[in-house]
């Protein structure tokens, strides 16, 4: 099963197909892409195959922030932990984003993590790992959502 909603290479999804597929995970989508622009993050929709699907890649002077896929119902948000990171918020997380980030692939520059985001509990996590990630890596942290 894809990462995301939309697999066809050659078909990117349109920002109608985005909403309906998001449903009532639409705000969530909102406050984070409205969160991650705001820090001054460029956004792009690229598509990175059939297992994973378009996303809505956002980077900040040349690194990567976090990749938002749109799914049905929900978002999955893709982000990239280095170690320090890691080590400054996983007491502060839930059991399962714990254990998600313990089965989370270790590359050079940190673990892949991919966040189911369907409610607003999940999305304030996300925004930790978002912070603590721009902690770790000397970037100011884009300013939380209103």
């Amino acid at each position: 099963m894809a990462v995301g909603a939309f697999t066809d290479k050659s078909i990117p999804p349109s920002e109608g197909a985005i909403v309906a597929s998001l449903g009532p995970a639409l705000p969530l989508w909102q406050a984070l892409t409205a969160r991650l622009s705001r820090g001054g993050a460029a956004s792009e929709l690229r598509f990175y195959g059939v297992n994973y699907g378009w996303a809505l890649r956002y980077r900040r002077r040349g690194r990567a922030l976090a990749s938002l896929y749109p799914a049905e119902g929900a978002l999955v948000a893709q982000i990239v932990l280095p170690a320090a990171a890691q080590r400054q918020v996983e007491a502060r997380l839930r059991p399962a984003t714990r254990a998600a980030l313990a089965r989370a692939t270790a590359y050079r520059e940190g673990k892949w993590l991919y966040l189911k985001v369907a409610k607003r509990r999940d999305l304030s996590e996300l925004e930790l790992l978002l912070d603590a990630k721009q902690a770790a890596t000397g970037a100011a942290p884009a300013p939380p959502a209103s």
